[in-house]
């Protein structure tokens, strides 16, 4: 009972977002100045996540030495 309800939600919101993106892509894209300003912002967030990238990796790499520097310390402290 319970499953066929997710699974029935979970249609029905995937029908509805279906619908959502037909009704977005086949309005009109507007004027040309909200076309540039459309174009501006998608370069800026383009930039934006390609640096986010590298600063991602950088940030998965000092998590995993602090994690590694504190359990070296705490197994020298505990002495396990």
């Amino acid at each position: 009972m319970e499953l066929s309800f997710v699974f029935s939600a979970a249609g029905i919101g995937l029908l509805f977002a279906l619908f959502l993106t037909r009704q977005v892509l086949s309005s009109d894209m507007g004027s040309d100045a909200m076309r540039r300003i459309s174009d501006a912002i998608k370069e800026g967030a383009e930039a934006f996540l390609s640096s986010a990238k590298s600063h991602n990796f950088s940030a998965c790499y000092s998590d995993s030495a602090f994690a590694l520097h504190s359990l070296r310390i705490l197994t020298r402290h505990y002495g396990a």
